[in-house]
């Protein structure tokens, strides 16, 4: 759930393949979280005849305005030729939007069960940012959704909450959205040449998804062969997303690479 205001709405108009018209509807929602500025994209899509399909061709009529949306979160999965891996990232979905005088806030609570053991996360120098923790859950197409969630390096309390749970425990989990968005300037020395130095501007955008608290779920757990189906459905479709990277690659003469196949390097992970 998120409560901040609508700074930017895009919409886009098509057809599906099945001759449905479909209205998609990309939004910035910005919040200050603790003190701290945050940015939200988040895309709400609807097919027409559907139950949102007016409601969301009306969100322009919400710009500047302060609202409150809810959704879910969808892992959104995908070959990188930049990194010649599969990359797997995790972006809020909008289904419903209304407007609200309720103080920003950004919040999260999701269910399923665990697929990894904490796991530090550290910069190039080496110093811990944070700890990053992998939950299952099927989604309601039965497709296992992986989300990659994070754990504050401070935050001992939570970090020793995770560690009492098994892999493969159901579990529910709470927490705060985070997604900052600075912007960073870079400039070279020029060292060894002549002109004026290279100034170079980006922009870093870090989403965190800080978990704040937890219980075990008793009811409507995930069995073993439950997960055991899941994740093998998942490594399947992985190994189809390789092969179309493969395929794509050699039709590339400039692409010289070949696909790496080693997915994940967790360690205590289902996968």
């Amino acid at each position: 759930e998120i409560v901040g205001v609508i700074a930017n709405v895009e919409n886009k108009e098509g057809m599906t393949r099945a001759g449905k018209n479909f209205i998609s509807v990309d939004t910035t929602i910005k919040a200050k979280i603790n003190g701290t500025d945050c940015e939200y994209d988040i895309n709400f899509y609807a097919i027409e005849g559907g139950k949102m399909y007016e409601t969301y061709a009306g969100i322009k009529s919400l710009l500047n305005s302060r609202v409150k949306v809810s959704g879910e979160l969808r892992e959104n999965r995908y070959w990188s030729r930049n990194l010649n891996q599969i990359v797997s990232t995790l972006k809020p979905r909008g289904a419903f939007i209304n407007k609200s005088n309720e103080e920003d806030h950004a919040t999260f609570e999701v269910s399923g069960f665990l697929m990894s053991e904490p796991v530090e996360h550290k910069n190039k120098a080496g110093e811990l940012i944070n700890y990053t923790v992998q939950i299952g859950q099927a989604n309601y197409r039965n497709e296992l959704n992986v989300l990659t969630l994070h754990i504050e390096k401070g935050d001992t309390a939570i970090l020793n909450g995770i560690r009492t749970f098994k892999l493969r425990d159901s579990l529910n989990l709470n927490g705060d959205l985070i997604f900052t968005v600075n912007e960073v300037t870079v400039e070279s020395n020029n060292e060894g040449g002549f002109g004026a130095p290279t100034v170079r501007t980006f922009v870093n955008r870090l989403k965190n998804f800080y978990i704040r608290g937890g219980r075990p779920v008793s009811e409507d757990t995930y069995t073993a062969e439950q997960i055991a189906d899941l994740i093998a459905a998942y490594k399947e479709n992985d190994k189809a997303i390789i092969a179309a990277a493969a395929s794509a690659s050699n039709g590339d003469e400039g692409t010289t690479s070949t696909p790496n196949q080693t997915l994940t390097s967790r360690q205590a992970s289902l996968i």
